[in-house]
């Protein structure tokens, strides 16, 4: 999510940048802590906590194989981790030190701030309905 500055909600449906690890996948994730965020502000008042902890770089079928951007392929061994040290990092969104907060987006054991468009309400709404519509929930 971070190697993106915005959501082009237009394009979720049908993407027209087949970028490998930049177009739709980078966008997805966006879309997913967007989401997160309207859920969090949508069930405030129900005591449900909704986060997003970013697991970072991950080794998987995509960065081992062809889709890999060429220019990432020399650093892929160091710098994309097993699923398992990815996943161990997820526990960090349960972590006691942040509360009951809900809404956060943890990275690297921090809150860091998402980027505007994703704490946009009118954003955060729109996401959810098209959401409700894909699934019928």
């Amino acid at each position: 999510m971070l190697h993106t500055r915005a959501l082009k909600v237009e394009d979720l449906r049908d993407p027209t940048d087949n970028r490998p690890l930049f177009g739709p996948y980078t966008q997805s994730k966006f879309a997913v802590a967007t989401v997160m965020g309207g859920l969090a502000r949508e069930h405030a008042d129900r005591d449900i906590v909704f986060r997003v902890c970013c697991p970072g770089p991950t080794k998987t079928r995509g960065t081992t194989g062809e889709g890999m951007p060429w220019f990432l392929r020399p650093v892929r061994a160091s710098a994309f981790k097993p699923a398992a040290k990815a996943a161990a990092k997820l526990v960090d969104a349960l972590d006691p030190r942040f509360g009951r907060e809900t809404g956060l987006y943890i990275q690297d054991r921090k809150v860091r701030p998402l980027p505007p468009q994703a704490v946009d309400p009118a954003v955060q709404r729109h996401l959810l309905e098209m959401c409700r519509e894909l699934t019928g929930v």
